[in-house]
């Protein structure tokens, strides 16, 4: 980012995010730019907490709604007799079903799962459900893979709120970059997600990227508030363009010599001949896992910046 010196982002800044929103960084005394750096971790933290969150949430849903089709013996669990819904659990089907019907077809059983809140979902291992027994069964039919001792719906319950609470902040757009047991809330989920199956350990692994966000702190964050608020030139060009190294090394999130944190996405072998085409002057397109073309060319001299 190009560093501007000017007084205009700061007051842009004020305007569009309230002193109030910015405050809560800044309590402590911190200036301007700390504030600023804390702000845009804790933004990111949040995003790299969305696909954890969403995957617990799915997984969740989608594991009831298959214990309770069991139960029932039939996919309109909701609607058997002897299905001892909540009066607020009722009014939500009742709503999810208005909001679904179009006078010609009744909605089919997954867009009711589909459409049913959150809350709805985790409502099911409070303690209305301890008297009705089904917190009980589905505690134990849902985490199925978890400790026995876990597979109870009074732990289910807090574990839940707990993401739910997280959930409720995050969406929202609150600060969460000061609670001390983050790390242990995101540890807490996904052991919940493979409680529920362990098979998707290596799915959610692919798209969490909360730990390396969390190790490396406020320094590259610090950075780019440096050069939005001007108050220290840009370093960009400082930044090396390539480096010689013996063996690959994965930095997954944390510090690297290209400067702030960066994400190792494999080797790419280059054979003879496409040394050749590079002294020949042509390009070589490199496909980063299969999502962007990056470009080799021979230099013509060879700085390193």
């Amino acid at each position: 980012m190009k560093a501007s010196s000017n007084s205009t982002f700061s007051e842009s800044l004020q305007r569009c995010f309230t002193a109030e929103r910015l405050g809560a960084y800044r309590a402590d005394g911190a200036d301007e730019q700390t504030a600023l750096a804390r702000y845009l971790l804790n933004m990111a933290l949040s995003e790299a907490l969305y696909p954890v969150l969403q995957f617990a949430e799915v997984a969740l849903r989608n594991s009831m709604h298959e214990a309770l089709s069991m139960r029932f013996e039939t996919d309109n669990w909701y609607d058997a007799k002897k299905m001892p819904l909540t009066p607020w659990q009722a009014e939500i089907i009742g709503k999810a079903k208005e909001a679904l019907g179009n006078g010609k077809h009744s909605p089919t059983p997954g867009q009711i799962v589909a459409e049913l809140n959150f809350g709805f979902w985790t409502g099911f291992f409070n303690k209305a459900h301890a008297r009705t027994g089904m917190g009980h069964y589905l505690a134990k039919s849902v985490f199925s893979h978890a400790p026995k001792a876990e597979r109870d719906a009074a732990k289910q319950d807090i574990y839940w709120g707990r993401i739910r609470r997280l959930r409720n902040r995050i969406f929202h757009h609150e600060r969460i970059l000061h609670w001390k047991n983050l790390d242990e809330q995101h540890a807490e989920i996904l052991s919940l997600i493979t409680w529920i199956d362990p098979n998707l350990k290596d799915l959610v692994a692919s798209m969490d990227r909360y730990l390396p966000l969390r190790r490396g702190g406020l320094g590259y964050w610090r950075k780019q508030s440096e050069a939005l608020l001007g108050t220290k030139a840009d370093t960009g060009s400082a930044t090396p363009a390539w480096i010689e190294t013996d063996h690959p090394t994965d930095f997954d999130g944390e510090e690297s010599p290209f400067g702030g944190p960066r994400w190792t996405s494999g080797t790419t072998d280059l054979a003879p001949e496409a040394l050749t085409a590079l002294a020949q002057g042509k390009y070589i397109a490199c496909d980063i896992r299969q999502e962007y073309i990056h470009y080799l060319k021979l230099a013509t001299s060879s700085p390193r910046e």
